[in-house]
């Protein structure tokens, strides 16, 4: 690996300029140079490079400050791949560190180590000579020299790739190769997940030919020993081919290993997102969604508090399942202290309901259900247009008209002064009379019902 040369030259090798710029910044780092004060003839990706750099701060081989640790060396000291070599050093035990040894011994060499059969019936008969469906199981007995039936190992290849294996478990202070597996291949998958979250893909719900991790995309290669009812995989190598477009790229799974999706949660993997909430005899309880790339991993409802239960009774006081009538009659105080501060009668901010309403609980000291027990629909109410205006002020500009047999929703636009009556219900077949309606001197008035639309 030509980044393990010393000393860095300041000229950046054609390698440096690939999108990966993990082992050339981990060289530099050996080295006592930061890749951005080196001078190259085309500057360094910054965008590579700081991801370059997060990763290996991931790895524990650079610390906070972009130094290289006592890891950093020692992953470097290894003739792989820096995040190969992460995967390595993530192992346990002897037995789950040799097994990534000779797996990742079997990826460096870069060249087909085994090639499956492409009948089925073939297919599932290899599997069962492995034991599981993986594509990584296979690398490593192949490279272990197992009796595997209807499969092509590569001799030559396979000579190299125990050479580099030969070469980590000396450096490691590990035994020499098993001549089996050793059943250690599950311990060393969930291990390498957690170390490293970005290899974790799962299977897409809808297009279910693709895997994706949240930043990427990928698809099974046609060689891959596994199946649809794979849901989450370890992506260890991939390959990527020309797509339909002249810029656009297919990405390939080559390598990967299967792994339980119900494994991935106590991984740490995926996000909690609040889906909803329930309030009944039980009180306030919020349904919490773990998600990955797009899946649903799991679910579970608590009970909230501090500014998660008041965000949820906010809510449920809006749309009236608590505190009748506070949240409609917020509704409409809102909209009638929009109208006023527009039509210039007054002056102040007009806040969002949700937001208002779990302020106003923040200060009278609501922290989870039960305290709503202390509080009253009066507790609610917004202070806008002045008690004394507000009679007047609704009379001349009222944002629901009931009328005989009909029902209206009341909008107003002030630059072309024209008044909007659309139709909520009412068994009247015919729109409002001019004489029924407020006064609205020198407004137009038009009157909306589905797709009609009438000017009084």
């Amino acid at each position: 690996m030509w980044g393990h040369a010393a000393p860095l030259a300041q000229s950046a090798p054609p390698e440096v300029q690939r999108e990966d710029l993990t082992d050339f910044t981990l060289a530099a780092a050996v080295a006592g140079y930061r890749p951005e004060a080196l001078s190259f003839p085309e500057p360094l990706p910054e965008q590579s490079l700081y991801a370059a750099q997060s990763l290996l701060c991931a790895f524990g081989a650079l610390d906070e400050a972009g130094e290289i640790t006592e890891r950093g060396r020692g992953l470097f000291a290894l003739p792989v791949d820096t995040a190969l070599a992460h995967l390595i050093s993530a192992m346990p035990t002897p037995e789950s560190k040799g097994f990534m040894a000779d797996l990742v011994a079997a990826l460096s060499v870069r060249q087909s180590l085994a090639t499956p059969p492409k009948d089925p019936a073939l297919r599932a008969r290899l599997c069962d000579s492995l034991g599981r469906r993986c594509d990584a199981t296979l690398l490593v007995a192949a490279i272990r020299g197992l009796d595997l039936v209807d499969i092509d190992v590569h001799k030559r290849v396979r000579d190299e790739a125990r050479h580099v294996a030969s070469q980590l478990r000396d450096l490691l202070g590990l035994p020499v190769m098993p001549q089996g597996l050793n059943g250690e291949a599950e311990t060393a998958f969930a291990h390498a997940a957690e170390a490293a979250p970005n290899m974790v893909f799962v299977r897409r719900e809808k297009r279910r030919q693709a895997f994706a991790n949240g930043s990427g995309e990928l698809k099974l290669g046609e060689r891959s020993l596994l199946t649809m009812a794979d849901e989450a995989a370890l992506v260890f190598d991939t390959y990527s081919v020309p797509g339909r477009g002249t810029r656009e790229t297919m990405t390939l799974g080559t390598c990967l290993a299967p792994l339980p999706i119900g494994l991935l949660p106590s991984l740490g993997l995926g996000e909690r997102v609040e889906a909803e909430s329930r309030l009944d005899e039980d009180g306030l309880r919020v349904r919490q969604v773990l998600r990955f790339s797009g899946r649903e991993l799991g679910e579970t409802w608590i009970e909230p508090v501090g500014e998660q239960a008041r965000a949820a009774l906010a809510k449920h006081i809006l749309v009236g399942e608590l505190l009748p009538p506070a949240g409609s009659r917020l509704q409409d105080d809102l909209e009638a202290w929009e109208l006023y501060c527009r039509l210039g009668e007054g002056e102040g901010e007009v806040p969002e309901p949700l937001l208002w309403l779990q302020e106003r609980l923040r200060a009278l000291g609501v922290d989870r259900a039960a305290d709503m027990e202390l509080i009253e629909p009066e507790d609610l109410r917004f202070e806008g247009i002045p008690d004394w205006e507000r009679a007047r002020f609704d009379e001349h500009y009222p944002r629901r008209i009931s009328l005989s047999d009909l029902e209206l929703k009341v909008s107003y636009q002030l630059r072309r002064r024209r008044v909007t009556l659309e139709y909520l219900g009412g068994r009247r077949k015919d729109g409002p009379r001019r004489w029924e309606l407020p006064a609205w001197s020198g407004w137009q008035v038009e009157y909306k019902k589905a797709s009609k639309s009438i000017v009084l």
